[in-house]
């Protein structure tokens, strides 16, 4: 089921990224501010975040940046 309000598809347009729940979800929006910050930031400010260690930042830009 898809979320209606625009906050609610934010966290789950994230959570479907390898290895991010709720609560991660929660805190990329938090630090980075939007979803296209967070697609398009690096390892380096991804790792920054609590819970979002090397393993999960490279899969993260693993996903979004294979063509």
């Amino acid at each position: 089921r898809k979320p209606k309000r625009l906050v609610s598809r934010r966290f789950y347009m994230l959570q479907g990224l390898p290895g991010v729940g709720p609560a991660l979800a929660q805190r990329l929006l938090l630090r980075l501010g939007s979803v296209e910050r967070v697609v398009t930031a690096d390892e380096a400010p991804l790792m920054q975040i609590p819970g979002a260690g090397p393993k999960e930042a490279a899969r993260i830009r693993e996903l979004v940046c294979r063509s």
